[in-house]
């Protein structure tokens, strides 16, 4: 992996595995190297399924990859009816709502926003319409079994 490291150093490529990817961000963060960091969420954004989403989309945000970010939470959007049930996304919309300071009940939620946006740009005919209206339903049920209104 370090030999990956020194390879991308001075030629600014490498070849990064799922094997080591996790170990590539870290080290790539630690000796300040966005471009290997980009390089390894380009091989996280073809990992994304409906069991790694939560876990990219945890690991996006704490690397600071917000295109890899964008595209979980795009995944999220396309299939929200069957991960409205995950539990590590109900962990995440009540982290992000904590988040908000003095927060009133109206105020936004990221990760819903953001799918919510996602939702809301498939929207280009009446039939997306009448989907995007399904999806939406399906997200308001979500904030609503978890107590919480954005």
């Amino acid at each position: 992996m370090f030999s990956c490291v020194v390879y991308f150093v001075y030629t600014n490529h490498c070849e990064v595995t799922e094997e080591v990817v996790g170990e590539l961000l870290t080290t790539a963060d630690m000796f300040l190297l966005p471009g290997l960091t980009k390089l390894a969420g380009k091989l996280l954004a073809r990992l994304v399924t409906p069991d790694t989403v939560m876990d990219i989309l945890v690991t996006a945000r704490m690397f600071s990859l917000p295109r890899l970010e964008d595209q979980c939470t795009e995944f999220l959007a396309d299939n929200i009816e069957d991960m409205a049930e995950n539990t590590d996304l109900h962990r995440m919309i009540a982290e992000d709502a904590s988040m908000v300071k003095n927060r009133q009940e109206t105020d936004s939620i990221q990760v819903v926003d953001d799918i919510r946006s996602h939702i809301r740009k498939r929207v280009r005919t009446m039939s997306d319409m009448t989907e995007a209206e399904l999806k939406m339903t399906v997200v308001d049920n979500l904030l609503d079994d978890l107590d919480l209104e954005a």
